[in-house]
């Protein structure tokens, strides 16, 4: 963020939860492309052992949110943005409702 650019990143998990939910709701084929669209959009934060060993000590209520919010941190992402605020216990990383961080950046939704 220090030139001015922001790298949107997403937690591998969630794509498949996301693929999961269009191809229910629509199709394989909107899932797919859904998928496409992200992968150009974003850069990937891994799952693994080490993410799910973070994630474990975190002790979240949710343990998806626990590796989300570990995904993040190996990542070394800035901040982690969610709709989600309140499952998620913020002490490495600042968490951000969307609004909330378009308004930090002073962009209009």
């Amino acid at each position: 963020m220090e030139k001015g650019e922001i790298t949107g990143v997403i937690c591998a998990t969630t794509i498949t939860t996301i693929y999961y939910l269009i191809e229910k709701s629509l199709n394989k084929e909107e899932g797919k492309r859904s998928i496409d669209l992200i992968l150009s959009l974003f850069d990937i934060a891994t799952v693994n052992r080490t993410v799910l060993e973070t994630a474990r000590k975190l002790n979240f209520n949710d343990f998806e949110d626990g590796v989300i919010y570990a995904s993040a941190i190996h990542s070394n992402c800035d901040v982690l943005i969610t709709r989600n605020v309140r499952d998620f216990k913020a002490n490495e990383i600042p968490i951000y409702e969307p609004a909330e961080f378009f308004k930090i950046l002073d962009l209009k939704i």
